[in-house]
């Protein structure tokens, strides 16, 4: 061997000595891993937000040097079109949240199945500490499982108290389960049957007649006893206790089975018929200026999940108000009952590279902890999904709304819909669109003939189903002037 060679060879096993003898110096002297969080998809992306939300990732950051979370704001208007231009050219993000279900599956096969990971670390999970319904939201038929809760919006019934002390009727039970004290003091099932009635009772005219007194006139309405029109077709449906949430396990359309079309009729009945729940165009012009329908004082009862809290600020809103149970489902007996459930949380674009796919797990464990999930509620306004991580949303919440009911919002969600309103549609945004015009038209067309509309409806999602695309939206009609 020439000398030259040798030494050269003696330099590099030199090199690689030191390297073995002092590995700490090697990893130290690596770059972390950058793991990108693109916020925006959802809440998260207000300019007052986000430096609340840094110093929450700070803490993660802080306590690590292999890998270090950048958070990606985006604006909710346009962050939709910015995430799938990344996503097409090669640029994805690494982590994406907070996001809802609906989103999730409007992702599709661009999120990472986290079943696997799950399975291997379930002792670190800490699992127990979530509500066993809870731990469903992200798993689809298939057994694929996208996320871990961060938080939830478990859905109750918002009832304005003036309104039913004008008509002197009893408020709800605020128990799920419980009988109601109708105004004649019998005791009665809490039921979307008996919920009519009531409604029927709130709703008064301009002239201050109530709607089941002579002379009342449905066309000045000023006070209607009911109304939820911000939940989409499934959303609504839901309290009726379908037998799925449009969609059969086999994966077929099922938008007009009996119970869709009850609940369809239920509907159409309170808007057209008994004139308890404002059409479009009615609530358009009472929602005027408010910073939402039940904030604006028009309505005796309105049924939402917990992030309309967003839209009842304590500073307009004059009238006493608070949470109630939602009613079972009718002709139940009051054994069935169903609180629609949303979440947000965090999920993991799919990739290719192995190593940052587990990087990417260790930051999301770190958001959807206890230690983090509750800071990041306060933020987003959720409910921690883990039980012990719950006392800082109640602690705030209550700062805000001393008088507010928040037991029955934690009982809402032993109620949950399953499968969950904004689950799994083949084609999901076109059969959503679908979907959307249908309730528009349930809530504008008084000559409606629901049956054909639905029985239409399942048809056209067999289609959307199928590959097909969803129709142009019917534009919403404007109040008349």
């Amino acid at each position: 061997m020439k000398k030259p060679l040798r030494t050269a060879l003696v330099a590099m096993l030199a090199v690689v000595l030191i390297t073995v003898a002092w590995p700490s110096n090697r990893i130290q002297a690596q770059s972390p891993v950058t793991v990108r969080v693109f916020v925006g998809l959802g809440t998260g992306d207000h300019p007052e937000q986000q430096p609340l939300e840094d110093a929450v990732i700070k803490k993660f950051n802080d306590a690590h040097t292999d890998i270090q979370i950048k958070m990606d704001y985006n604006q909710n208007a346009t962050a939709s079109s910015v995430l799938l231009t990344q996503l097409a050219g090669n640029n994805p993000p690494d982590v994406i949240g907070p996001i809802g279900i609906k989103g999730i599956y409007q992702l599709g096969d661009n999120i990472q199945d986290l079943s696997s990971l799950i399975t291997r670390d379930t002792a670190a999970l800490k699992l127990d500490e979530y509500d066993p319904a809870t731990l469903k939201l992200y798993t689809d038929t298939g057994g694929k499982t996208t996320a871990l809760s961060l938080g939830i919006y478990p859905s109750v019934l918002w009832v304005n108290e003036d309104a039913f002390k004008a008509a002197e009727i009893p408020l709800p039970p605020t128990e799920f389960g419980a009988m109601y004290t109708d105004k004649d003091g019998k005791q009665v099932v809490w039921d979307w049957a008996e919920l009519a009635k009531v409604a029927t009772l709130l709703t008064q005219d301009k002239a201050g007649k109530f709607a089941d007194e002579a002379g009342f006139d449905p066309k000045t309405v000023v006070t209607y006893g009911y109304d939820d029109e911000w939940l989409s077709l499934r959303n609504a449906f839901a309290h009726f206790a379908p037998p799925d949430a449009g969609v059969t396990a086999d994966g077929k359309p099922d938008f007009n089975n009996s119970v869709y079309l009850a609940a369809a009729q239920w509907y159409h009945d309170a808007i057209f018929k008994d004139h308890f729940y404002p059409d479009t165009a009615s609530a358009t012009a009472l929602n005027q200026g408010a910073a939402g329908p039940f904030a604006s004082g028009h309505y005796g009862m309105w049924f939402s999940q917990s992030w309309n809290l967003c839209c009842v600020p304590t500073t307009a809103v004059k009238f006493k108000w608070n949470w109630y149970a939602a009613p079972s489902a009718p002709g139940s007996d009051g054994k069935t009952i169903v609180a629609p459930m949303h979440a947000d949380t965090f999920v993991i674009v799919k990739q290719a590279d192995k190593a940052k796919i587990e990087a990417s797990w260790k930051v999301l464990q770190f958001l959807v902890s206890a230690e983090a999930s509750g800071p990041l509620c306060q933020i987003y306004g959720c409910m921690p999904a883990r039980k012990n991580a719950r006392s800082d949303w109640e602690k705030g919440t209550l700062a805000t709304y001393p008088w507010l009911n928040v037991k029955v919002v934690y009982e809402a969600a032993n109620y949950l819909d399953s499968p969950n309103n904004e689950s799994f549609m083949p084609n999901y945004n076109e059969a959503d669109a679908a979907n959307a015009q249908t309730m528009s038209a349930l809530h504008s067309d008084p000559n409606l003939d629901v049956k054909t509309a639905l029985d239409n409806l399942n048809t056209l999602e067999a289609g959307i189903f199928a590959g097909g695309k969803a129709p142009v939206p019917t534009p919403v009609p404007t109040a008349a002037k």
